[in-house]
């Protein structure tokens, strides 16, 4: 092989191979008479057999591929229009869009020959067009959507066409109007600019962006005509399946690149030699068309082909028929008679066929006789007959990210990958299903948490995969790999979980448990027996079949998963039920009777539905069936409303209800009746009509209709009359809540009204039952009590209401003795659910009344109004709560109350069992204040002490009834026990009778009721927080508890705008509060806020009655005390977070912070450092950590509020001044509010995002998005469109912190003032590379010319040029005086800006730092490396004890010191023999050379440095070490010639040493390297000078005639590390200017090349170090002056150029002002 020399030159860069492709589904044909519609692909007009194309001279073909040279984030349709000589015209369309380099096509078929015209157009594109000349050959158009870097476009070129970007207007071309119109849409928005189109790249809002993009099409003088390209036309290839071949997909579709096919044995099988599968591929027609010298076959890396054979019959230039077979073989290379005939590989997988020359192929046959890993089937990916296959380039080194491996924990995921060089970071994909999310990774490494939000769920899949980015460019995906993150421990506890009773079964449901794979239902008898265990239930329900009738079962649940089981939940009961009906009271019953018969005194029913299993019903419409004491027989309307919701109509007429007649008028106000099942069928509204003795017909207002259960809990419903009424006639219909279902009655019975009741009732003169009528005495209650203790002789029970009539004969006689009532609660009317809606929940309106009662228990609730009369309706309801209670089941609505004495049955909330049932009761308001007072009084339950301290302002009278509540919970605790004996034993409520357990006794109920917060807490733990000392001691420290939560809630609703004092009622405090509730907490929760209440534990109780309240000045600062602890205000704030921009676990913790900052940097939960890295890190999306995301809200108080922390106003007016959020907060309510001092208004869009950066820039009446930038949040246009009409903050707020803001408070004024054109920025200010790591830049610090206290610190800038280009990226922010900054961008020259910014967060003018160049040498990280030595000894590492360890440590060993990262540490040892030293990775690493520091003892001896593959080692380098002490060296693993870097992927390097034994050798430090990236520096000469001159004589560098640097020219010579298959090198002036120029027609005056060898292989490889040379010849009298610089760029395709990424710089060198001569020499070229 001979030796020469490869030119890669960028300006004669081709776009394409020669290969087309047809990847889009667009396909048209030009033989159409009228244009087609865009979209369609295919012509209209007839289809033309292949036959009649070929006779026809029809086989032309044109492809049309644009791809995307540029990033467009939204799609954007491109209009392909292919027009003929007669104007007959074939339009297809391709659509680009999304991130990344897209490519798309179109393809017009059956082509005649002659002239075309081409026409691409776009919105946002200038119109683009060609004329073509079509033969009967294909022939391929490739356009880009803009330049592609480095490519020369001079006229006629290889080149792809471009699309230029920029037509604003409309108009089809890129000109000034354009630019004009773009700048003032960036300038004034959208308004009054509709029809343009300025968001040329796609991101949803127009600014510098897409002014950037417009310069890309703008003024261009370069060629933008395509080079057009033959290929082989599809049409002309017949495909087929061959013998015993199942092909899945289509073949057509294969060869036109729209999709893949998967072949397999027609007969079942695997692919073998002896069972193959084959396709062919038939060719028609001759001549020119059929050229072709190559075929490409792909198949997937995952699984290619093995064994292969391809069998080619064809026509020689003689026109003699040819065959040939090509065996395909993995790892041999078969040597054919046709010795120009060869098959290969390429990187990828895919099997390329070379025929050494062009031949006209008949037919093609490939048979596949083995696959690498899945013989059950083939996947092929595409079949290209091309031309041009030797000038094919190399397989392009994408920098794809390989070997992507994940490890799974709890809620997270964390993923690493083999590192890519020439990148400057990656992005990581994770999605589930269509949901996708991309995040950042600056490493080969990153840790998931979270995916849309919310944190990763352990057990779901989630798919992940990652792309390495170097600016726009983006290397595509490498392979997706699946993940499943698991616990690391037991699921939690269920919680939640509910039993139902049914028919011989019980419903039981549960919450689901976090981390539960399976739960087991536990379930016994109540009375007795052992746990019966369900297993296995993936749901959270489950039904128990197969119970015993009317019997109580308790359950439990437990959670399961792989590592355990969680401990139980909450037991639960249910009863079963059975097929009985409800037995209904019969006292004082009208229609009594036997089973089967006609009740008594009725004497017509009529219904208008159906009646089922009633023999008495005979005749159409009537009801007998439902009074014949018979349950079976029954009822049924089809349909969810009987009448109970729409109107019941008159009986002749009517179509709804039930109706009876009485055989005379009866009096009555109670009527009962079941269904057929005795459940809860929904039952909800009734209504009623009567007739009088005179026939009058009556509706019936103020009918209540309540559900009772008889003693075995069987279902039956009351209606209730609000009076008595003399009926001769009833009707009545029925109404299910919800829609759907139908309405049944078995049995109704009319009950005799009955006087005991009201006479009961009229022993009180009020309505509270408080005060007797003077005439009752002893003997009228005695004779009452008699006749309540009297059966009914006809049905034999008493009165249904005994135990409740009792009651009110004892509340009697207690009035009578003076012995003294239950309290009378007056209702505060400022305290209702009656108010405006403000952006927020988590209030209630529940008001104490001191009792607390138990599930099932009945009470009387009376209710007294100042103007109302008895029996009125009331807007009072009783609200019943569970003691103690899951958050699920804390409250229901037991009763609407009416004046007078309402009776209610205390609900049941939940089935929780073992545990109390019943809990405290509330009063809830829902009036409007205006329109009297209420009082309410209960009689049963039990009495509980509460405080109530509403609007009660005076100190003396809260101290005053502190004291008294404290002494009521002294006596009321310290006897507890005993009234739980005396009222909750055996005698008492069945919900109730448990053994004693303080801290689940319903007796513990006890509540604060506050202006603002209601503490509804046990209350023994209420008397533990007030501490120890007098009644009056911990009277005060109650009030002083209360008066802290009544200022914290105040402080944060200054906050959010809200204030008493406020003209209009949206601004204005709440008329509901908080509630602080007792609750039993779900797994893992410490303190949690729910719909309206938030739930501590027994443990947290006391802290909410022993705190103080927090001490500031009058300008809010803070001086002591404290506001309870973080987990309160943060469960406050969920409540009251204003939901417009609310972000949970996030804003809600602004308040958390409020509540425990002291002014100071240490007081707040998040840390500034944490903070500056996030708003320097450039990156999209919120902060991980949620508490420095609250940062950012911090820092907006910070940078508007005018005082400190606890600065408060009693104005309104001055509160909105004032306070930042409190402006923001009511701009959310109203947005009219805002300002709009441009004439744009507020509107919020529904995005949180959005929302909060407009109302944001409207409370700071400043244009603050670069803040909101920083902090990863992106405008979208409306939200700039706001913005923009307020100045733009100059400070910078997103450095704000505590200590500056209470310095700039304090302080002078700032020195630096607005302007940022103070010099502050240190003399001794410097910046240079890490001696220890050469990715790291480490800086000094300091200030000047500013008071040394105002410096808050330093930002630091990092500059990096890019195409002539500065890009510029901030790298941090130091508050001290050194910074050091990582960069992940290896061999580059950066230069740092500094700016200092002071505690007025103003800016510094920038100072501008020399510029240093990152190095890389490609050492890997030794973390978790091993070493050991052979034939080595030294003396173990022995440590001493310190004060933190003071046992003696273990000793280490001395090989250690080689991987500690400190050569001064060296590793020193004795030789034996065979002395090696072994470094185990324990991993897989793709290893390319080693380096070693700090030799000595060694001089002149020779080494051997191997890798370990499999059981053995191969040898990667050798030679010898220095003469001197202490060398250092780093050895590049390279072929014979060192032209080359090797790379092993090796889980294991090992160092040999030939010295001699005894040997006394000391090493420092030793390091494996990685594969480095790219590096371009100038030659230089002797006297360190860079190698610039003129070339004394000429030079030839190839074979072709022009490849010749002529005499004369000025040349530039230097170094590189890099591929030069896919590198270019450019030079720029210190203006930016491209050294040597462009010509008119922007191709560049100056030439380059890179110079490598060409291994025998014919692949270009990685080159450790090799020649660069750039020329400007003679004629073009380039004139010398300054200094110059290199880049060194990478593509992809080194034909296409792309993905075009800079990947290394060099520093500036002087031009010599007299420039010497230069000689070239070396290298060997063949002669032309």
């Amino acid at each position: 092989m001979k030796r020469i020399l490869a030119l890669l030159l960028a300006a004669v860069l081709t776009v394409s191979s020669g290969l087309t492709a047809y990847a889009a589904e667009n396909s048209s044909s030009a033989a159409q008479e009228e244009e087609k519609k865009p979209g369609k692909g295919k012509s209209s007009g007839r289809e033309n057999s292949l036959e009649q194309r070929l006779a026809a001279g029809q086989t032309g073909q044109v492809d049309v591929s644009i791809g995307a040279a540029m990033i467009l984030e939204s799609p954007v349709e491109f209009r392909v229009e292919l027009k003929d000589a007669q104007n007959k015209s074939s339009v297809g369309t391709i659509t680009l869009g999304g991130n990344g380099f897209d490519n798309s096509r179109v393809s017009f078929e059956g082509l005649a020959a002659g002239q075309y015209t081409l026409t691409v157009s776009a919105e946002g594109f200038a119109a683009w067009t060609q004329n073509l000349t079509v033969e009967d050959r294909a022939c391929a158009v490739n356009l880009t959507t803009g330049f592609l870097g480095k490519m020369n476009y001079a006229e006629g070129g290889l080149h792809p066409g471009v699309l230029l970007i920029g037509d604003v207007n409309g108009d089809g071309k890129t000109d000034e109007e354009d630019r004009t119109a773009l700048v003032n849409i960036i300038a004034g928005g959208m308004d009054g600019n509709e029809g343009l189109v300025g968001d040329l790249n796609g991101d949803g809002v127009v600014d510098l962006v897409d002014l950037e993009y417009f310069s890309k099409g703008y003024g261009v003088t370069s060629d933008t005509a395509a080079w057009v390209e033959e290929f082989v036309p599809v049409g002309l290839i017949a495909p087929s399946a061959g013998t015993n071949t199942k092909v899945e997909g289509s073949l057509e579709d294969l060869l036109k690149g729209r999709d893949s096919v998967t072949v397999a044995p027609e007969s079942g099988g695997g692919i073998s030699k002896d069972n193959p599968v084959s396709l062919n591929f038939e060719f028609s027609g001759s001549g020119n068309a059929l050229m072709t010298d190559g075929i490409i076959i792909g198949t997937p890396r995952e699984n290619p082909v093995k064994d292969a054979v391809v069998d080619i019959a064809y026509t020689d230039e003689n026109g003699v028929e040819q065959t040939v077979s090509v065996p395909v073989e993995s790892g041999v290379m078969h040597l054919l008679a046709a010795s120009d005939v060869r098959a290969d590989r390429d990187a990828s997988g895919n099997i390329m066929i070379y025929l050494g020359t062009q031949v006209a192929v008949k037919k093609v046959t490939f048979t596949i006789l083995g696959m690498h890993n899945n013989n059950n089937l083939a996947e092929i990916s595409k079949v290209e007959f091309v031309n041009g296959m030797e000038q094919r380039i190399p397989e392009p080194e994408m920098d794809i990210p390989e070997n992507l491996t994940a490890t799974a924990g709890s809620r997270r995921i964390s993923l690493s990958w083999d590192p890519c060089v020439n990148i400057t970071g990656y992005e990581v994909q994770i999605s589930q299903g269509d949901v996708k999310e991309t995040v950042p990774a600056a490493y080969n490494g990153i840790e998931i948490t979270s995916f849309q939000g919310k944190e990763l769920v352990n057990y779901q899949q989630y798919q992940v995969r990652v792309q390495s980015v170097n600016g726009a460019w983006r290397s595509g995906y490498g392979p997706e790999i699946s993940v499943e993150p698991k616990p690391a421990g037991k699921p939690d506890t269920p919680d939640g979980v509910s039993a139902s009773g049914r028919y011989r079964s019980i419903a039981v449901s549960w919450k689901k448990s976090k981390d539960a794979l399976t739960y087991n239902l536990f379930y016994k008898e109540s009375s007795a027996g052992e746990y019966q265990k369900v297993s296995e239930i993936s749901d959270t329900g489950y039904v128990l079949d197969g119970l015993k009738d009317l019997t109580e079962y308790t359950v439990y649940v437990t959670a399961v998963n792989e590592l355990g089981e969680s401990g139980p939940s909450l037991a639960a009961a249910a009863v079963t039920t059975d097929a009985n009906p409800a037995v209904m009271p019969k006292y004082n019953l009208i229609n009594v009777g036997e089973a089967g018969q006609a009740g008594a005194h009725i004497i017509d029913a009529k219904m208008w539905g159906t009646m089922q299993d009633s023999p008495l019903d005979t005749q159409a419409g009537t009801a007998w069936g439902t009074v014949d004491h018979d349950a079976v027989s029954c009822y049924v309307k089809g349909s969810w409303d009987d009448g109970g919701y729409n109107p019941v109509h008159a009986p002749l007429n009517s179509t709804n209800g039930l109706y009876y007649e009485f055989d005379k008028a009866y009096k009555i106000d109670t009527i009962a009746f079941h269904d057929v099942t005795s459940r809860d069928t929904g039952l909800f509204y009734a209504k009623a009509r009567y007739w009088d003795e005179s026939g009058n017909a009556v509706d019936l207002s103020g009918l209540s209709m309540g559900q009772r259960k008889d003693a075995d809990g069987r279902i039956y419903y009351v209606l209730k009359l609000a009076a008595p009424v003399e009926a001769k006639k009833f009707q009545f219909g029925l109404a299910r809540y919800q829609k759907g279902g139908n309405i049944t009655v078995s049995e109704v019975y009319f009950y005799y009204y009955d006087t005991l009741m009201d006479e009961i009732m009229s022993l009180y003169e009020d309505d509270l039952h408080t005060v007797l009528r003077p005439d009752v005495t002893q003997a009228v209650i005695d004779a009452l009590r008699e006749r309540i203790n009297t059966i009914d002789p006809v049905s034999g029970e008493y009165h249904p209401d005994r135990a409740l009539l009792e009651k009110e004969l004892q509340t009697a006689e207690a009035i009578l003795n003076d012995t003294g009532l239950s309290g009378t609660v007056r209702i505060h009317n400022g305290i209702t659910t009656n108010d405006v809606g403000r952006g927020f929940g988590g209030l209630n309106a529940w008001q104490p009344i001191g009792v607390t009662a138990a599930a099932g228990e009945e009470i009387m609730v009376y209710v007294g109004h100042s103007t109302k009369k008895t029996g009125q309706d009331t807007e009072l309801q009783l609200i019943a709560t569970q003691y103690h209670a899951e958050s699920g089941g804390v409250a229901t609505t037991a009763a609407s109350l009416k004046v007078g004495a309402n009776k209610v049955t205390v609900p049941k909330i939940g089935s929780t069992t073992g545990v109390e049932g019943g809990g405290a009761l509330y009063i809830q308001y829902s009036g409007n204040g205006l329109n009297g007072e209420y009082a309410v009084r209960v009689s049963g339950g039990a009495q509980v002490p509460v405080l109530d301290l509403y609007q009660v302002k005076d100190a003396a009278e809260r101290l005053k009834r502190a004291e008294a509540y404290v002494a009521a919970l002294e006596e009321y605790v310290g006897r507890m026990e005993q009234t739980h004996g005396e009222v909750h034993g055996s005698a008492g409520p069945a919900q109730v009778n448990y053994a004693y357990d303080e801290q689940n006794c319903i007796l513990g109920a006890s509540d604060i009721l506050l202006d603002t917060m209601m503490l509804s807490l046990p209350a023994k733990q209420m008397l533990a927080g007030a501490g120890s000392g007098t009644t009056q001691q911990k009277a005060q420290t109650l009030v002083n508890s209360m008066q802290a939560m009544e200022d914290m809630m105040y402080l944060f609703y200054q906050h959010k705008g809200l204030n008493d004092n406020a003209s209009e009622a949206l601004n204005r405090i709440p008329r509901g509060h908080l509630n602080i509730r007792y609750q039993r907490m779900f797994a893992g929760a410490f303190m949690y806020a729910a719909g309206n209440h938030i739930g501590i534990e027994w443990g947290s109780a006391p802290g909410m009655t022993g705190a103080s309240s927090v001490v500031a000045d009058a300008d809010g600062r803070w001086q002591s005390g404290r506001y309870f602890g973080w987990g309160i205000a943060h469960e406050i704030g969920h409540c009251i977070n204003q939901g417009t921009y609310a972000v949970a676990e996030i804003t809600n913790n602004y308040f958390a912070v409020l509540a425990q900052a002291q002014d100071n940097n240490d007081s707040v939960r998040f840390k500034y450092e944490e903070v500056y890295k996030k708003v320097t890190s450039g990156a999209k999306g919120r902060a991980s950590n949620v508490f420095t995301q609250l940062g950012m809200y911090w820092q907006l108080h910070l940078a508007y509020d005018r005082g400190y922390n606890y600065k408060t106003y009693e104005n309104y007016e001055e509160q909105l001044a004032g306070l930042f959020f409190a402006r923001v907060d009511t701009y959310a309510r109203d947005s009219s509010k805002a300002p709009a001092p441009g004439g744009v208004k507020l509107t919020l869009a529904g995005d949180r995002d959005q929302d909060l950066m407009r109302l944001g820039c409207a409370a700071a009446e400043k244009n603050i998005l670069a803040f909101f930038e920083r902090w990863g949040m992106t405008p979208d246009e409306a939200t700039r469109s706001y913005a923009k009409q307020f100045a733009e903050e100059t400070r910078a707020i997103y450095y704000a912190n505590d200590n500056a803001r209470v310095y700039a408070l304090q302080g002078a004024g700032s020195a630096l003032g607005a302007g940022g054109e103070t010099e502050a920025v240190g003399d001794g200010v410097t910046a240079q590379v890490s001696s220890q790591n050469p990715n790291q830049v480490d800086f000094a610090l300091s200030a000047k010319n500013i008071p040394e206290g105002d410096v808050l610190g330093y930002e630091i800038v990092r500059c990096m040029y890019s195409g002539g280009q500065v890009i510029r990226e901030t790298a941090g922010f130091a508050t001290g005086n050194t910074f050091s900054d990582r960069v992940f961008s290896n061999n580059r020259v950066v230069w740092y800006e500094v700016t200092v910014i002071d505690k007025y967060l103003n800016r510094s003018a920038v100072k501008v730092l020399p510029p240093v160049k990152i190095g890389d040498d490609g050492s890997m990280d030794k973390t978790f490396w091993t070493v050991a030595a052979e034939g080595l000894t030294a003396d173990p590492i022995q440590g001493s004890g310190t004060d933190n360890s003071p046992c003696e440590p273990e000793e280490a060993a001395p090989e250690t010191r080689l991987l500690d990262q400190d050569g001064t540490t060296a590793y020193r040892a004795t030789v034996k023999d065979s002395a090696a030293i072994v470094l185990e990775f324990n991993k897989k690493l793709t290893v390319a050379g080693f380096k070693y520091t700090g030799v000595t003892g060694l001089a002149g001896v020779s080494y051997e440095i191997q890798v370990r593959s499999g059981d053995s080692w191969i040898k990667a380098a050798e030679g010898s070490f220095g003469q001197g002490d202490g060398d250092s060296q780093t050895v590049y693993f390279s072929n014979s010639d060192k032209k080359y870097v090797s790379t092993y992927e090796t889980n294991a390097v090992r160092l040999v040493l030939n010295a001699p034994g005894g040997s006394v050798i000391s090493i420092g430090e030793l390091d494996v390297l990685g594969v480095t990236g790219d590096n371009v520096e100038f030659e230089q000469t002797l006297d360190g000078t860079a190698a610039i001159g003129r070339l004394a004589e000429e030079y030839r560098y190839g074979t072709e005639e022009g490849d010749v640097i002529p005499a004369g020219s000025v040349l530039f010579t230097g170094t590189y590390k890099g591929n030069p298959a896919y590198n270019v090198v450019v030079l720029y002036d210190e203006n930016g200017n491209i050294v040597g120029g462009t010509a008119a027609d922007g191709s560049l005056m100056a030439q380059q090349t890179i110079l490598a060898d060409v291994p025998d292989e014919g692949q270009i490889q990685n080159v450790s170090e090799g020649t660069w040379l750039y020329w400007i010849e003679p004629e073009q009298q380039w004139t010398p002056a300054g200094r110059v610089r290199a880049e060194l760029y990478r593509v992809n395709n080194a034909l296409t150029n792309e993905g075009q990424r800079l990947v290394s710089d060099s520093m500036f060198v002087d031009v010599p002002a007299e420039l010497p001569d230069i000689t070239l020499s070396g290298g060997s070229v063949p002669q032309p």
